[in-house]
């Protein structure tokens, strides 16, 4: 896969995040707003050009479908959409395949040599691999996010440097 492979990934939710990453530059992180969904998840596609979406699907790990299972899966409809309108190619991945992958040894990263703030303990491991695998926590993407939004923006981030680093290969033409 090439340094300047554009990766969008989506994990969606209650709280969908999103973000685009290239070549280990984050060109865009974010949550999604419900009121916005539809106009937001286009607009990532029309502006970043992405040459691959990774999107988590929706798991039910064991738990009772709720309001949010239907949100998530009408976001997972819409940007599978997207992606085949846009001819982009599309993996879909699970969290019980990503995280551990992306957690594995994660702790024992030094988070202060990396900036790393403090952040919940669910994602604290990601947020190190972030950091690990980025040069550095990326300060600048979470300036001016509500901290309630940082888990959805994190594991977005987490889940396109996975599809970049590790998991995800683009299909070929």
């Amino acid at each position: 896969m090439s340094p300047a492979h554009r990766i969008y990934a989506v994990d969606p939710g209650g709280t969908t995040g999103h973000a685009v990453v290239e070549g280990g530059t984050v060109r865009m992180a974010g949550a999604v707003p419900r009121s916005d969904a539809l106009e937001v998840l286009t607009a990532a596609f029309v502006d970043y050009r992405p040459h691959l979406v990774v999107l988590e699907g929706w798991e039910n790990q064991g738990r009772r479908p709720n309001i949010h299972a239907a949100y998530a899966n009408q976001v997972l409809g819409y940007v599978k959409a997207l992606a085949h309108v846009y001819k982009v190619p599309l993996v879909e991945t699970y969290a019980s395949v990503w995280k551990p992958a992306m957690r594995a040894g994660a702790l024992a990263i030094p988070g202060d040599r990396y900036g790393v703030p403090t952040v919940r303990k669910e994602s604290r491991a990601l947020a190190l691999r972030l950091a690990l695998e980025l040069g550095g926590w990326p300060a600048d993407t979470f300036e001016g996010l509500p901290r309630r939004d940082w888990p959805h923006v994190i594991d977005a981030l987490a889940l396109a440097v996975w599809g970049w680093k590790y998991g995800a290969r683009r299909p070929r033409a």
